[in-house]
C-alpha cells in the first residue's frame, strides 16, 4: 500500500507545501515497526497501551521523519531533473493509489493509523519550538521568585538558541508550556471578528467554535491552533502564568472578554493558557491524549503560578461548577470577579461533584485531583464557599520575597524566645476558663523602620513550631490600600481561621452572602466572622473540658486543671495565634510625612534621628503635634475588637515604636495588661543569633523587662547593598564605604543616593552616545519638560520614578506601559531590587525609598518631582476617562476600548484623578503666581513650566470637574470624602475647582444617590454668577438662565462652608485642634458621644463613646488628648489611639462646661470643669498619654522595656489640684482660661460673671478635697482667687470667652502705644452671653462693662472671640450666629486711662434649624465652626463676602428673610418685592439694583401687586398685604416710596392683592376666609366677598374687570362678579389647597396651582357655563407656590417648593423648559412674575433671594 498521508504530513510540517510522494521505504518500514507494536501491545494487556503507544511514536515517528527528510531532499532534485508534467502525472497517480485504498475497510483503517503517525512527525518537529517555551518558562518561574527583569525577547526572524539534547525534552507535556499572551489574545479575538462577522462571533460558544472552525483550520496540520504562525504570531506564545477555567457552554466573546477583563492590568506579554487554544483538538492524534491525560492537567495548572481565573457566563452555566483548580492553586491562585447579584446564588449551589465538563472522562479526572488533595469534594466545596463569602487577601508573594531577601544576606535567624512564648500559652491554656488572667497574651516585635521586622514576620511562619501555631496572619503596607481596610483584614483572618478550626467554619458557612457582603463597619463585621465563631468554639471547648472531668471524676483520676486542659484530641484545641505585621503601615499619610520629616530634620536626619541606635524615641515622637483621631485603623481594630476574642486566642504585632504619634506601645498596654495579661516585647535584634531574648514584662504582676542587646540596624540595608555594589548594567562597581556599626537610617540614604548617582551617570553616557541630553538630574529627579517617555529633554527613567512617588497606589504593569514608560522600568535605578514587578505591579523595595525621594534635603538633586509625576498621571487618567465615556457612548465598551468598570485600572481613576491634576494644577498655578510676582526674568518661564504639561493638568482638570458622569460615577463609588481631600489643599484653585470644592463641602451628604440629571440640578443652585453654576446650566441645555440675583452677592458663595452631619442627639459642645485640621463635637441624649471630623473633608475619624451626657469638650495636650464632661465626670482620651486615659470624678451633679490651657512649652496644663453643683474643679494634668504613660486606666505597674524603643516612665495621672466653691448661687454654665492661664472666668445661673486669679499659695495650703502634692506640674503651688463679680445682665449668663483686641488710641493721646511708638497696645477683653439676649464686653483689668451688643433674637448661648481679637462671634436660640467687629479706644480721662469698645454686626450666619449652642473659631481665625440642636456641625468663613451687612443699622440692601411674592410693573422697569422681614423693596429690574426700602408693615409681606394705570411717577402706585393683617398702598419716587393708606378690615393675615384692570379698584384676600374689594381712591371697602370655607390664599383680577378669581384651603376657586360681588362659578377638580391663580392676557384662561403639585387650566371664556379644566400641567414634585401668565398670553410660569421654575407653552400646555437655580430650601419659590415683554421671569425663594431670569443664548444651551 502507498501511504500517501504520511509524506503530506511530512510536506506539511517542512512548509513545502509543493513537495511530493518519494517512494514507500519509509511507509514500509513504519508499517512493519507498528506492526511489531501492535503485537506486543496485545501481549502485554490494555493497561500499559498508552506508554507502548507514546514509544511507538517516539520511535517510530522519528525514523520516518529522518529517512523523509533525506527522500524530500532527492525528490527536489529528481523534480528539477524530470520537469513539471512529470510531476503532474505522479501526482495524479498517488491520488488514484490513495482512493484505492480508501475502497476498502482495512485499508482505511490504516490510513487512519498512517495519518496519526504524520501528526506525531509534525509534533517531534516541533520540539525545537518546545525548548524555546521551556527555557521562557523556567525564565518566568524566575522572575515570579524573585523578581527580576523580564528577558528581553529576541527580534523576530532572529534564530532561537540551539535546543538542550533531545531527551530532556517530555513530549507528553509539551500543551505545559503553551499559551497565549494577552497581545496575541486580542489579534485573535479581532480575526475572529473578521472571519465569522460580529453577529456570529456573538453568537458562538466555546465548543462550537472548536467544531465549526477550530478543527477545520487545524485538520490538515492535526496540531494545535497556537501552532500555526498565520493565526497565532510566535511571538505571542509563551509559557502560561494564568490557567482559564470555563465551560465550553460559555460564549466565545464572553471568554475573550473576561480574560481580557480581568487582566487589564497585566502586560501584554503575559501569556494565558486555554485549552481550546493550547490543547490538540484531533482525539486521534497522540498529542490530543497526551494533552488531556490527568499528568498533563496537573502539570499545567502548577505550571501557571499566577492561578486560576474562572470565567463566568451566568447566562448559560453556573460559575460554582467551575472552580476545581482551587485544589492545586489553593485559595490564594483563584480568581473570580462576581458581582453583588449573582453572590448569593453562585454560594449556595457549589458542588464540584457537579461539575459541567465537556467529556465524561475530565470530570473523572477532576473529581481524582479532589479528593487527593482534600480528601472529599465536601471539604473541598467548604473552602470554595469561603472564598467567595469571604474574599480574602493574600500575602504569600509578600511573604516569599522576604524570605528570600533574608537567606540572601545569610541572616540566621533563633526563634526561641517565641516558642517560649508560644509554649507558655496565654490565657488558661487555650481551654475554657472564662477569664484570662496571667501570662503574655500579646508578643510585640518593635524596632526602627527596615530592621527587620516583617522579615520576623515571615520567618515566623515558615519557621517549624511558629507556624503551626499562627492560625491566621494579615500583613499591613502602606501603599496597598486593600491591605489597610479593616474590612478586609477581618474577612481575611477570619477565612484563615475557618481553613483550621472546623467550627469557625461551620459558624462562617451558615451566613447569607448579602449578610456578609452588606458589611460596612469594621466592628459589626469582627462581631459576625470573628467573635461569634470564637465564642462558638470557646463554648465547646468548655463543654468538652467538662466531660473529661466528669469522666476523670468517675473514674477517681481527677488530674489538674493543666492537664485537662491539655487533653484535647480535636485539631481546634490549643492557643490560637493571630500575627499582624507593620502597624505602623496603618498609620495615616500626614502622620507618616510628620514622621517623615522629623526623621529628615537638622536635628537628626540623614545623620541619624533616632538617637544613633535605630530605635524611635518617644520623646520626639510625641511632639508630632495633634495626630489624626484614631487614624490607624488597624491598631483600632486590634485594641477595640479583637482583643475581646476569648482569651485563647493571643496575638504577634510588629510595628515601630513611633507609630499612632507614638501611642502604639502604651496603647497595647492598656489594652492587654489593664486585663491582667502580660505584653512581651522583642526587637528583631533578640531573634538573630547575635541577639538576646526578652523576658515578659507588664501585666498586673509588675514584671520588667530584661536589658536590651542593642539594635540590629537597618536590615534593608543589606538589600540595598547588593544592588548598590553593582553598576547600572550590572558589573562590579566601586566598593560602598565600611560600616562602623549597624546600619542605620543615615547609611541606607547614602546607599540610595550611590545607586541613584550611578545609574544616572550610566543614562547620561548612553544618552550621550546617541546624542541626546537628559533633563534634570537624570536620578530621580529630573525637569519639568516633555512628555513622558519621550519629547523635550524628558528623562523617561526620571518621570518613571516621579509616576511612581506621586502614585497613590501600586501602579500595574500595563499601566506604566500605556503611559509610554514600560521600556524605562528596567532602567531604574537599582531594577530589579530598589524597584521591582510582582503580581503585575511595581513596587518598591521600602518605605525608606520613598521618604528619601520625598524629601529634597536628604536626596538632594535625586529627588522625585512629584508634581510632574501627578501631571502625568493625572494626564493619562483624564485621556482615559475621555476613551471610556466614548466607548460607554457608542457601546463598544468590553470590546476593548476604555475601561471595564471593574477594573482595577478604572477604580484607582474614580478615586486619584482628581488628586494627581489638582497637584499639579496648584503646581502650576503657584509658578504662575511666582513669574507674575517676580516679574520677566531668567528662570521665570520654566517656573511656570515652559512644555505644556502643567497647563494641560489644569485645562483637564476643569474639563473632568465640568464632566457631571464622572462626578456620579465618583460619588457612586464612595469617593466624596475623597474629591473634596483632593480639592482641599489646593493654595491656588480655578474659577471651577474653588466652586466645585465649595459645592460639595456644603453638598456631599445630598449628593449621595443622585443621578447626573440631580446632580447637574444641584450645581445649578449654586452662585448665580458662580463657574459651577454656569457649567450646569450649560449641561443641563436651560432655555433659560439665571440673569441675575437680588438679595446677595451672586458670584459669592453663603458662608456656610461644611454641614457635618452624624450625631443623633443634641450638638451642645464644638472644638478645634490646634493645627486646625480636625473638629471635635460632643452629643446628648440618644447619641452620648464625642466625634471628631476632618476639618477639611467632613469625614467623622471617630466616635468616643460616652457613658453620660456629653455637654462640653475641649482639645488637650496640645491636641493628643481630648477632654469632654460627661455625666458628672471628666473623661480624657487619647485622640491618636480612641482610648480612654483617665476617668475622673468629683463633681455631685453634671458637668456643664469644660476650660483647657496649656502652657506655651507645653509642660503645664489646666483643665477647669463647672458643674450644676455651682463648683468648679482645677485639674492639672500629668503626662498621661503624653509621654507612653497608660494613665488610671492602664493599671498601675504596667510598661514596656526599652528593646522597642520606648522606655515606661512612672507618671501620675490627671488630678484635681483645687475646688473653687461658695461663690456662685447657680449652676456654672460657662467658663475660659485667659490666655496666660493667671485668671478664669466663670458665668452662671445667678446671673454673674466671676473673675478668678491664680496667685502664689503658701506652703501646705489647698483645699482638702484634692490630692496633695502638684503632680509634677508646678500647678499645685498656686490658688485661686475670686474678684468681685462682674454684675449688669438681668438674666442667666450662659457663657465666657476670653480675647486680646488691638487698642487704638484717640487723636492727641497715647493710650493705645504700646510706648515705644511700634505698635498699639492690646487690651484683654471678657465677653459674657445671656439669657437676655445681650453680648457685654468687660475690661477684665477694671472689671467694667464697656459695651453691650444687641441684635439676636433669643437666648445668647455661646460666645468667642477670633485669635486676633478683632472679631467676636455668637450664638443664639434664634438659629442664628452673628460675627461683631470689635474696636477699642484709648484716651485720657484726667490721670486714668479710658477704654472704651463698640462692635459692628458685620455678618449672620444663617442654616441652622434649631438653637446654636457652641461656637470655635480655627486658629488662623479665617474659619469657626458651630454646633446646634439641629444635630449638626457647620464650618463657616470668618469672613464672609456674602450676607455681610453693609451699614450699622444692619441693613445690607437685601432682604433679611424669606422673600414671599414679586411683581414688575407695567413698563417692567421696576419689580417689587415682599418679604417676612416686614419691608417691601423695589429693584431696578435692568441692573438688578435696590431702589427702595419700604417700611411699615409690622408683620411678615405676603403680597405685592402694581397698580396697572399709574404708569409714570410721581403717580405711580403699589399695594401690599401682610400677617398684619393690613394691606398698606404706597405712592413710589425714582428712589423712594412713602405709605399713603391702611386698609384695615380683615381680622386675619391678608395673603393675597390684585388690582383692577382700570387701577380704581383693589382685591385682597384673607385667612379670615373672605375676600374684600376696596376703592383705591378713598380706600373704603365697598364689598367683603363671604363664601369661602377656608382661608383665602390669592386672588386675581380678570383682564376685562368684570370677575375677580379666589383661591384657597377649602380646594375650590371661585369666581366673583365685578359688579355684584356674587359668587358666580365654583371651580373643582383641585385634590388640595389651592395657592396661586392667574388669568391669560386675553382672559380666557385661568391657571391655578396648589399643594398637589399641579397646576389647572380652566376655560372661562364662556359666560354662564361651568368652567371645564382643559389642561392639567404636571411637573412639580411638590406644592406649586406661584403662577403667572406673560403678556402676549405665550407663556405660562409655575414655581414650587420643589427649588424650580417651570415654563409651559400657554396654549399648547407643552412643557419648555425646568429652571433651577434656587438653592435646596423646605419652602423652596414662593412666588414668581414674568415681565410685561415676557424677556424676564422673576422668582423668590425662602433663601432670602430674588433671581431674574433671561433666555439663554444658542451658545449656552
Amino acid at each position: 500500500m502507498q501511504l500517501v498521508d504520511i509524506e503530506e504530513a511530512a510536506a506539511l510540517i517542512l512548509q513545502r507545501p509543493d513537495s511530493v510522494p518519494s517512494g514507500a521505504t519509509a511507509a514500509v518500514a513504519m508499517e512493519s515497526q507498528q506492526e511489531a507494536l501492535r503485537v506486543e501491545i496485545d501481549a502485554r494487556g490494555p493497561q500499559q497501551e498508552e506508554q507502548q503507544e507514546e514509544q511507538q511514536a517516539r520511535h517510530g515517528v522519528r525514523v520516518c521523519l529522518e529517512e523523509e527528510v533525506a527522500s524530500m531532499a532527492l525528490l527536489r532534485a529528481s523534480e528539477q531533473a524530470q520537469g513539471q508534467e512529470q510531476a503532474a502525472a505522479e501526482v495524479k497517480t498517488t491520488k488514484q493509489a490513495a482512493a484505492e485504498v480508501k475502497m476498502t475497510e482495512q485499508g482505511a483503517a490504516e490510513v487512519k493509523t498512517t495519518e496519526q503517525a504524520a501528526a506525531e512527525v509534525k509534533t517531534t518537529e516541533q520540539e525545537a519550538a518546545e525548548v524555546k517555551t521551556e527555557q521562557e518558562a523556567a525564565v518566568v518561574e524566575a522572575q515570579q521568585q524573585a523578581a527580576p527583569p523580564p528577558p528581553q525577547r529576541q527580534p523576530s526572524g532572529q534564530p532561537l538558541q540551539p535546543a538542550p539534547p533531545e531527551p530532556e525534552i517530555d513530549e507528553s507535556l509539551a500543551t505545559t508550556r503553551l499559551g497565549i499572551t494577552l497581545r496575541g489574545l486580542r489579534r485573535l479575538r479581532s480575526h475572529l471578528i473578521g472571519v465569522l462577522g460580529a453577529e456570529a462571533f456573538h453568537s458562538l460558544s466555546t465548543a462550537d467554535l472548536n467544531i465549526k472552525w477550530i478543527e477545520a483550520v487545524t485538520y490538515e496540520r492535526r496540531c494545535r491552533l497556537l501552532e500555526i504562525p498565520d493565526l497565532v504570531d510566535a511571538a505571542d506564545v509563551a509559557p502560561p502564568s494564568y490557567f482559564i477555567s470555563h465551560t465550553w457552554k460559555n460564549r466565545v466573546c464572553r471568554l475573550f472578554e473576561y480574560v481580557l477583563g480581568y487582566l487589564q492590568d497585566a502586560a501584554d506579554s503575559v501569556a494565558v493558557w486555554l485549552d481550546v487554544l493550547c490543547v490538540n483538538q484531533h482525539e486521534d492524534t497522540m498529542a490530543h491524549r497526551h494533552d488531556v491525560s490527568a499528568r498533563a492537567f496537573s502539570a499545567t495548572v502548577r505550571a501557571c503560578s499566577g492561578g486560576t481565573i474562572v470565567v463566568m457566563d451566568r447566562e448559560v452555566c453556573s460559575p460554582a461548577t467551575r472552580a476545581h483548580t482551587l485544589a492545586l492553586h489553593g485559595s490564594d491562585g483563584l480568581h473570580m470577579r462576581l458581582d453583588r447579584s449573582d453572590r448569593a446564588a453562585v454560594f449556595g449551589t457549589i458542588d464540584v461533584e457537579s461539575a459541567q465538563c465537556f467529556k465524561p472522562e475530565d470530570k473523572q479526572m477532576i473529581l481524582a485531583q479532589v479528593v487527593e488533595h482534600y480528601s472529599s469534594p465536601e471539604v473541598f466545596n467548604a473552602k470554595l464557599r469561603l472564598q467567595l463569602l469571604l474574599e480574602p487577601l493574600s500575602h504569600s508573594l509578600g511573604v516569599r520575597r522576604l524570605l528570600e531577601r533574608s537567606v540572601a544576606m545569610g541572616t540566621q535567624w533563633r526563634m526561641e524566645p517565641v516558642l517560649q512564648w508560644l509554649a507558655a500559652r496565654g490565657g488558661k491554656g487555650g481551654g475554657g476558663g472564662d477569664e484570662g488572667g496571667g501570662g503574655s497574651r500579646l508578643l510585640c516585635v518593635a524596632s526602627g523602620a527596615g530592621e527587620g521586622k516583617s522579615t520576623v514576620s515571615a520567618v515566623l511562619l515558615s519557621t517549624a513550631g511558629c507556624s503551626e501555631a499562627i492560625y491566621g496572619a494579615h500583613f499591613l503596607r502602606y501603599s496597598d490600600a486593600r491591605q489597610l481596610d479593616p474590612l478586609r483584614i477581618v474577612k481575611s483572618l477570619a477565612f484563615q481561621l475557618a481553613e483550621r478550626l472546623p467550627v469557625v467554619r461551620d459558624c462562617l458557612l451558615g451566613l447569607a452572602v448579602d449578610v456578609v457582603d452588606g458589611l460596612r463597619d469594621p466592628g459589626d463585621a469582627f462581631e459576625l466572622l470573628l467573635l461569634q465563631p470564637l465564642l462558638e468554639l470557646h463554648r465547646r471547648r468548655g463543654e468538652r473540658q467538662q466531660q473529661q472531668q466528669q469522666q476523670l471524676s468517675a473514674n477517681g483520676e481527677l488530674g489538674t486543671a493543666g492537664a485537662v486542659a491539655g487533653g484535647g484530641t480535636e485539631e481546634d484545641d490549643g492557643d490560637v495565634v493571630i500575627l499582624l505585621d507593620a502597624l505602623d503601615e496603618a498609620d495615616p499619610r500626614v502622620t507618616q510625612r510628620q514622621q517623615q520629616q522629623r526623621g529628615q530634620s537638622p536635628k537628626g536626619g540623614a545623620e541619624g534621628s533616632d538617637g544613633g541606635d535605630g530605635r524611635g524615641d518617644v520623646g520626639d515622637a510625641a511632639q508630632l503635634s495633634c495626630p489624626v483621631a484614631c487614624g490607624n485603623q488597624a491598631l483600632q481594630l486590634l485594641t477595640a475588637h479583637l482583643a475581646r476574642l476569648p482569651p485563647f486566642v493571643r496575638f504577634i504585632v510588629t510595628t515601630r515604636p513611633d507609630a499612632a504619634a507614638g501611642q502604639v506601645l502604651p496603647a497595647l498596654l492598656r489594652t492587654f495588661a489593664a486585663a491582667g495579661c502580660e505584653v512581651t516585647v522583642l526587637r528583631p535584634s533578640d531573634l538573630m543569633e547575635s541577639g538576646a531574648g526578652k523576658e515578659p514584662v507588664g501585666g498586673a504582676a509588675g514584671g520588667s523587662g530584661g536589658a536590651g542587646s542593642g539594635g540590629g540596624g537597618m536590615m534593608v540595608y543589606h538589600t540595598i547593598a547588593a544592588a548598590a555594589a553593582l553598576d547600572a548594567d550590572g558589573a562590579a562597581g566601586a566598593a560602598l564605604p565600611p560600616l562602623t556599626g549597624p546600619p542605620q537610617q543615615a547609611d541606607v540614604y547614602r546607599l540610595y543616593t550611590a545607586v541613584f548617582a550611578r545609574s544616572a551617570e550610566a543614562r547620561r553616557r548612553a544618552a550621550a552616545g546617541q546624542g541626546i541630553a537628559v533633563g534634570g538630574a537624570a536620578a530621580g529627579g529630573g525637569g519639568d519638560g516633555g512628555e513622558a517617555g519621550g519629547g523635550g529633554d524628558s528623562d523617561p527613567v526620571a518621570d518613571l520614578v516621579a509616576v511612581v512617588m506621586a502614585a497613590q497606589e501600586p501602579l500595574s504593569h500595563s499601566f506604566i506601559q500605556q503611559l509610554g514608560l514600560g521600556e524605562a522600568i528596567p532602567g531604574m535605578p537599582g531594577w530589579p531590587t530598589l524597584f521591582y514587578i510582582a503580581e503585575h505591579h511595581l513596587y518598591t523595595v521600602h518605605k525608606s525609598l520613598g521618604d528619601w525621594l520625598l524629601g529634597p534635603a536628604v536626596s538632594g538633586p535625586f529627588a522625585a518631582q512629584v508634581p510632574r509625576g501627578h501631571a502625568l498621571l493625572g494626564l493619562h487618567l483624564a485621556k482615559t476617562w475621555q476613551q471610556q465615556r466614548r466607548a460607554a457612548g457608542s457601546g463598544t465598551a468590553g470590546e476593548g476600548e476604555g475601561l471595564a468598570v471593574a477594573s482595577s485600572s478604572f477604580r484607582y481613576l474614580l478615586r486619584h484623578i482628581v488628586t494627581h491634576l489638582a497637584a499639579a494644577t496648584d503646581h502650576h498655578l503657584a509658578a504662575v503666581a511666582a513669574a507674575a510676582t517676580a516679574g520677566p526674568g531668567p528662570g521665570v518661564s520654566g517656573a511656570a513650566d515652559g512644555t505644556g504639561v502643567f497647563p494641560a493638568a489644569a485645562a483637564a482638570l476643569d474639563a473632568l470637574l465640568s464632566d457631571f458622569s464622572f462626578l456620579r460615577a465618583a460619588l457612586d463609588a464612595g469617593h466624596g470624602a475623597a474629591l473634596i481631600a483632593a480639592l482641599g489643599p489646593m493654595c491656588h484653585h480655578t474659577r471651577l475647582s474653588y466652586d466645585v470644592l465649595r459645592w460639595l463641602r456644603s453638598e456631599v451628604y445630598n449628593l449621595e444617590g443622585l443621578g447626573v440629571g440631580d446632580l447637574v440640578i444641584s450645581a445649578a443652585r449654586s452662585p448665580a454668577h458662580s463657574a459651577l453654576c454656569a457649567v450646569a446650566l450649560r449641561a443641563s441645555a436651560q432655555a433659560w438662565r439665571s440673569r441675575a440675583v437680588l438679595g446677595s452677592d451672586g458670584g459669592e458663595w453663603p458662608a456656610c462652608e461644611s454641614v457635618l452631619k452624624g450625631h443623633g442627639g443634641d450638638v451642645l459642645g464644638v472644638a478645634v485642634s490646634p493645627d486646625g485640621r480636625q473638629v471635635a463635637s460632643s452629643s446628648v441624649g440618644a447619641d452620648p458621644v464625642v466625634r471628631v471630623w476632618a476639618a477639611d473633608t467632613g469625614q467623622c475619624h471617630a466616635e468616643l463613646r460616652q457613658d453620660a451626657d456629653a455637654r462640653a469638650v475641649a482639645f488637650g495636650a496640645g491636641g493628643r488628648e481630648i477632654v469632654c464632661g460627661s455625666g458628672a465626670g471628666l473623661r480624657v482620651w487619647d485622640t491618636a489611639t480612641g482610648q480612654r486615659l483617665e476617668a475622673l470624678e468629683g463633681h455631685e451633679r453634671p458637668v456643664a462646661c469644660v476650660a483647657v490651657w496649656r502652657s506655651a512649652d507645653g509642660s503645664q496644663q489646666l483643665i477647669a470643669t463647672g458643674s450644676d453643683d455651682m463648683g468648679i474643679r482645677i485639674w492639672a494634668a500629668g503626662s498621661s498619654g503624653v509621654e507612653g504613660g497608660a494613665g488610671a486606666d492602664a493599671g498601675a505597674g504596667a510598661g514596656v522595656s526599652d528593646a522597642g524603643g520606648l522606655e515606661r516612665r512612672p507618671q501620675e495621672g490627671t488630678r484635681c489640684v483645687a475646688v473653687l466653691a461658695g461663690q456662685h448661687r447657680g449652676a456654672v454654665t460657662g467658663l475660659a482660661f485667659s490666655a496666660d492661664g493667671q485668671r478664669l472666668a466663670s458665668a452662671s445661673r445667678d446671673r454673674s460673671v466671676r473673675l478668678w486669679s491664680r496667685q502664689a499659695a503658701a506652703a501646705g495650703s489647698g483645699s482638702a478635697d484634692c490630692a496633695s502634692g502638684d503632680g509634677g506640674t508646678g500647678a499645685r503651688l498656686w490658688q485661686w482667687q475670686c474678684g468681685a463679680p462682674m454684675l449688669g445682665h438681668s438674666a442667666v449668663v450662659f457663657c465666657v470667652a476670653f480675647g486680646m483686641a488691638a487698642v487704638t488710641p484717640t487723636p492727641g493721646s497715647a493710650g493705645g502705644s504700646s510706648g515705644d511708638g511700634s505698635q498699639p497696645r492690646r487690651r484683654e477683653l471678657l465677653a459674657s452671653g445671656s439669657e437676655d439676649q445681650s453680648v457685654r464686653l468687660w475690661d477684665t483689668t477694671t472689671g467694667q462693662c464697656l459695651a453691650t451688643l444687641l441684635g439676636h433674637n433669643g437666648w445668647i448661648r455661646c460666645v468667642a472671640f477670633s485669635p486676633d481679637g478683632s472679631q467676636l462671634a455668637t450664638g443664639a436660640d434664634d438659629r442664628s450666629a452673628r460675627l461683631w467687629e470689635l474696636s477699642l479706644s484709648a484716651g485720657e480721662s484726667g490721670r486714668a486711662l479710658s477704654i472704651s469698645a463698640s462692635g459692628r454686626c458685620s455678618a449672620v450666619l444663617q442654616g441652622h434649624t434649631d438653637w446654636v449652642r457652641s461656637l470655635a473659631y480655627f486658629p488662623d481665625g479665617r474659619r469657626l465652626v458651630s454646633c446646634s440642636r439641629d444635630r449638626t456641625v457647620r464650618i463657616w468663613s470668618a469672613h464672609p463676602q456674602r450676607g455681610r451687612l453693609r451699614d450699622g443699622a444692619g441693613d445690607d440692601g437685601y432682604h433679611q428673610s424669606y422673600v414671599r411674592s414679586v411683581a414688575f410693573n407695567r413698563d417692567g422697569s421696576l419689580l417689587a418685592s415682599g418679604s417676612d422681614d416686614c419691608t417691601v423693596r423695589l429693584w431696578d429690574a435692568r441692573t438688578g439694583e435696590p431702589r427702595a426700602r419700604l417700611a411699615g408693615h409690622t408683620d411678615s409681606v405676603h403680597s405685592v401687586a402694581f397698580n396697572p394705570a399709574a404708569a409714570k411717577f410721581p403717580a405711580r402706585q403699589l399695594a401690599s398685604s401682610g400677617d398684619d393683617r393690613t394691606v398698606r398702598l404706597w405712592a413710589l419716587g425714582p428712589d423712594s416710596g412713602e405709605c399713603t393708606a391702611v386698609l384695615t378690615g380683615h381680622e386675619a393675615c391678608v395673603a393675597g392683592v390684585a388690582f383692577s384692570p382700570d387701577g380704581k379698584r383693589l382685591a385682597s384676600g384673607s385667612y379670615d376666609c373672605t375676600v374684600r374689594v376696596w376703592d383705591v381712591a378713598t380706600c373704603e371697602c365697598l364689598a367683603t366677598l363671604a363664601g369661602s370655607e377656608g382661608y383665602v390664599t390669592c386672588v386675581a383680577w380678570q383682564p376685562d374687570g368684570k370677575r375677580v378669581a379666589s383661591g384657597g384651603f377649602d380646594c375650590v376657586v371661585r369666581l366673583w362678579d365685578a359688579k355684584t360681588y356674587k359668587c358666580t362659578a365654583v371651580l373643582k377638580g383641585a385634590e388640595q389647597y389651592v395657592t396661586s391663580l392667574a388669568f391669560s392676557a386675553d382672559g380666557r384662561a385661568l391657571a391655578a396651582g396648589g399643594y398637589d403639585t399641579k397646576v389647572r387650566v380652566y376655560d372661562v371664556a364662556r359666560r354662564g357655563a361651568v368652567p371645564r379644566v382643559t389642561a392639567t400641567l404636571a411637573g412639580h414634585t411638590k406644592r406649586v407656590h406661584g403662577v403667572a401668565y406673560s403678556a402676549d398670553g405665550r407663556l405660562l410660569v409655575t414655581g414650587g417648593a420643589d427649588c424650580s421654575l417651570r415654563v409651559y407653552d400657554a396654549v399648547s400646555g407643552r412643557g419648555l423648559a425646568v429652571l433651577h437655580g434656587h438653592p435646596e430650601f423646605f419652602l423652596g419659590v414662593l412666588g414668581v412674575a414674568v415681565s410685561p415683554d415676557g424677556s424676564q421671569i422673576a422668582s423668590c425663594s425662602e433663601d432670602k433671594s430674588i433671581r431674574l431670569w433671561a433666555p439663554a443664548a444658542p451658545a449656552e444651551h
